[in-house]
Order: C-alpha cells, then structure tokens, then sequence
C-alpha cells in the first residue's frame, strides 16, 4: 500500500458541483493521489489552496472568461509551489504564461486526467503538458506510444549524445527533418531541452536503457 507520504495531494476547483464531485471521486481511488479537497472558483477556492499547499491543484477554467487568468494567479499566490493542472475545452497557447503546469482537456477520459496530474507532480519547474486527447488514449495503452516511430528513435539517439547531424546520418534524413521530429516530441513530453526531453521519455518508458545499450552497437 502506498505511504501517505508519497501521496499526491490534489485539490479541485470546478464551479460545477456534480462534475467536481465526480473528478475528486475518481482521483480519490487511486492509491497514490490524496484528494485534501474541492471547491469552486473564488475566494473560497484560494482559502482552500492556501490552507491545504496541495502539490497539483486541478483547475476548470476557459482563459476567456472573466477573471480566469487572475483566479489562476490567486490559487498560484496562495500556494506558489502547486503545479496548476487546467481543465478546458481546447488547448490555449496562453496557459504556461497564466502559469499552468499542464492541461487536460475537459472530453478526457480517466486515463488522461491521471496521467496530466502525475505528469504535472513529476515535472520540474514550468513545463506545459501540451498533449491532444488522442495522444493521451495512445499513452495509455502503451508506453512508446506517446511518440511516432521515427521521433522515438530520434529520442535513441539524441539519450546517446548525439548531434542533430549525426542522427541525420544514422538515420538516413536531413537535419531540418530532424529537428523537425524533436520539435515534435518536445511538444508531446512537455519538455523545453534535450535533457529535460530525455528525462521524461525515460521516466515513462518511452526509451529505456536497453535501448540506449543497442543503439550504441548499432
């Protein structure tokens, strides 16, 4: 059984009732989330937040609407080292600069609403979890899956040190195309270097060690 102290505390904030009960039910089964509470957007929610300091705080909210990008300062204010998980309708480029860690999109289903909060918890400083539906359901089913086949091996080799003209030249393509498959699988990591790319696709499976080991004999 998982020790209280490695337990993700959450809260939530949703201005609809049913649907926050909902998410806090769902969170609240898994062994390795702390649900310490819900609320909806105001005043009440920052108290909450404050009182609690939850490491991930999952947040409905469109930045259209007025005074979303301000409720998500507040909650930020009260609790500045929670990683803000936003749930909305489509993704807005404007979220990292409200100060979100992540985001799921509000037709996610339950695998992708965990994986956005564990990816939130594992990551370090402010990295946007830029991720479609789709690509989370793939996510899901298997690991490698996050990634096309040619991003992953470009993944290979750049783990292994190499430069963008040598993977060019192992893998037959030019650099443009390259840099072209990193761009790519930066965007679906969350990840805003090499290294910090190269960290996620291990911690989740991605690359393991078995690949780095072959490719280097390769």
């Amino acid at each position: 059984m998982t020790e209280d102290t490695d337990r993700i505390r959450v809260a939530v904030i949703d201005g609809q009732r049913l649907f926050r009960l909902g998410m806090i039910g769902l969170l609240a089964a898994e062994p390795d989330i702390e649900v310490v509470g819900g609320s909806a957007p105001g005043p009440a929610a920052g108290a909450l937040v404050g009182r609690t300091r939850p490491e991930v705080v999952l947040l409905e909210t469109e930045l259209g609407s007025a005074g979303s990008a301000q409720g998500m300062r507040v909650l930020l204010t009260a609790s500045p080292r929670s990683k803000l998980v936003v749930v909305t309708s489509r993704y807005d480029a404007r979220l990292a600069a409200a100060g979100a860690h992540g985001y799921v999109l509000r037709s996610a289903g339950r695998d992708e609403l965990l994986v956005a909060v564990r990816a939130a918890h594992r990551g370090s400083g402010r990295v946007l979890v830029s991720v479609s539906r789709e690509t989370f359901t793939q996510l899901g089913r298997a690991p490698g899956a996050l990634l096309s086949r040619r991003e992953r091996e470009v993944m290979v080799l750049v783990a292994v040190g190499m430069r963008n003209s040598q993977i060019a030249n192992r893998l037959y393509i030019s650099e443009g195309t390259v840099k072209r498959h990193l761009t790519n699988a930066y965007l679906k990591l969350g990840a805003a270097s090499r290294m910090a790319a190269v960290k996620k696709a291990l911690s989740l499976g991605i690359v393991s060690y078995g690949d780095l080991e072959n490719s280097e004999t390769g």
